[in-house]
């Protein structure tokens, strides 16, 4: 996880954190189990995971998952120019 990424999951209120938790753990597993809430973003490599109104933002490289943000749906896609 990146260290933004953990800073926001250590910011999240706690029912928001387990939820997020175990939509990480079940991507861990069987990221098939997601597909219905996986999408690449356009125009970059990285995917973002749907969890009610939050985003995980996250990259896979050579079978390895990084986390790089997690946030709400109506910050996570800006971008800071």
């Amino acid at each position: 996880m990146a260290p933004e990424a953990a800073r926001e999951f250590d910011a999240l209120d706690s029912m928001v954190r387990q939820r997020v938790e175990k939509a990480l753990d079940q991507l861990a597993l069987d990221p098939m189990a997601l597909k219905n809430q996986i999408k690449r973003l356009k125009g970059d490599s990285a995917m973002r995971l749907r969890v009610g109104d939050w985003r995980i933002i996250f990259d896979v490289r050579s079978a390895e998952i990084t986390v790089l943000a997690i946030a709400h749906r109506r910050e996570v896609y800006r971008s800071e120019s």
